[in-house]
């Protein structure tokens, strides 16, 4: 008979006490708790959950290491989520044939620089006649410089890729002029020099718009109307510029020219220029003692 009532009455305890948790507001049941007023009559406060929001990101960071950190306040995690990128940067305008300075840097997705990058990385270009380097360029702090010489004219472009196991990569553009070509030498002596006195000329070479050309180079070939003249059969032209000595030998007006050909033209073809210079007596003046 105990064993029913037991069961019977205890049954409806049962249920009157979970009538009464359920009118209970959360949190006058949590005051109650903390000064021990709900264990007598069987209340049992459950911790409020967090309603799930699946648009907020999850953050899922390794657990601390060994003897790192406590229980109640371990060590906070940051995880890098930025993506890395190279931004390249050159001259919007070269010319070909001339050497520029290409630059690379590491940036993470809002642009800032990761000087924490190093490696190495290859360089490419659209340009299949450009002159690039020949052995991976190298980060140290997350930048790298080189050379790069174009040689086809219009549009062209560089990529730098890192040679890495998660590889990325920059390009950059420019526009490529046609390389300056010399077609004529301005020759620069004195408008008079004396008989037997040597005299400095000064050699340039010049694009069609008068333009000093700095990239020419190569051996030209002197001559003079002036027979008795002194100087070498040859310059040699280095950054678009060469000088000789003369001595002219003739009285009168005397001309110094200087020519240039190509290997599969001929002669006349060539690059020519030519300067005069009025030849006189040297004048001497005799003083009575």
């Amino acid at each position: 008979m105990s064993a029913f009532n037991e069961r019977v009455f205890g049954n409806a305890t049962s249920r009157r006490r979970k009538a009464r948790a359920a009118r209970f507001p959360a949190c006058l049941a949590e005051q109650l708790e903390s000064r021990g007023m709900l264990s007598g009559i069987g209340i049992a406060v459950m911790p409020p959950v967090a309603p799930a929001n699946t648009d907020s990101p999850v953050l899922i960071a390794p657990p601390p290491a060994t003897g790192s950190g406590s229980a109640s306040n371990p060590p906070v995690t940051t995880l890098p989520v930025d993506r890395l990128a190279l931004r390249i940067t050159m001259p919007a305008q070269v010319r070909a044939g001339v050497p520029i300075t290409v630059t690379a840097v590491a940036v993470d997705a809002a642009g800032r620089p990761l000087s924490s990058f190093n490696g190495l990385a290859s360089v490419t270009s659209s340009d299949p006649a450009a002159n690039l380097p020949m052995i991976p360029v190298a980060f140290r702090n997350g930048r790298a410089s080189f050379q790069v010489t174009f040689a086809t004219g219009g549009r062209q472009s560089v990529t730098v890729r890192s040679l890495s196991d998660a590889p990325v990569s920059g390009t950059a553009s420019t526009t490529v002029t046609a390389a300056q070509v010399a077609s004529r030498f301005a020759v620069t002596l004195p408008r008079a020099a004396a008989v037997g006195v040597p005299v400095t000329v000064t050699l340039v070479a010049l694009d069609a718009r008068g333009r000093p050309v700095t990239s020419h180079r190569g051996i030209a070939t002197l001559t003079s109307t002036d027979a008795q003249a002194k100087f070498p059969p040859t310059v040699t032209f280095v950054n678009g510029r060469a000088t000789v000595r003369v001595v002219f030998g003739t009285l009168g007006p005397q001309t110094l020219s200087v020519s240039q050909g190509t290997p599969s033209a001929p002669p006349s073809s060539g690059i020519v220029g030519s300067g005069t210079t009025q030849v006189a007596e040297v004048v001497t003046q005799r003083i009575r003692l």
